[in-house]
């Protein structure tokens, strides 16, 4: 399985608080692995998502992803996410957890 791997630190030491960007639906790959990091904590998190999970999401017009450059003017294949919207990943199915691989 192509796989992608990003990672983020929480920001500022804010639990839960990531970055998860350059994510591209021109990119080869099929699914991608985000990894949590939570400082001087015990609850880090790593789940998955499916590219065309990815993609639907995109897509839609309930969008949780934002362009990473450029904006909607430019229509860049470059996305992110930050903040409390990441965990609302989880909460939308579209990030799956690692015993789903």
């Amino acid at each position: 399985i192509k796989t992608e791997i990003k990672f983020s630190v929480a920001s500022k030491g804010i639990p839960d608080c990531f970055t998860l960007n350059h994510v591209s639906k021109g990119k080869d790959w099929e699914r991608l692995v985000f990894a949590g990091i939570n400082l001087h904590m015990d609850n880090n998190i790593m789940y998955w998502m499916s590219k065309s999970a990815f993609s639907e999401n995109v897509d839609s017009d309930n969008r949780l992803f934002s362009y990473q450059q450029g904006g909607k003017t430019i229509k860049n294949d470059d996305y992110m996410i930050t903040g409390p919207k990441l965990m609302k990943l989880v909460e939308k199915g579209i990030f799956r957890s690692m015993e789903e691989w």
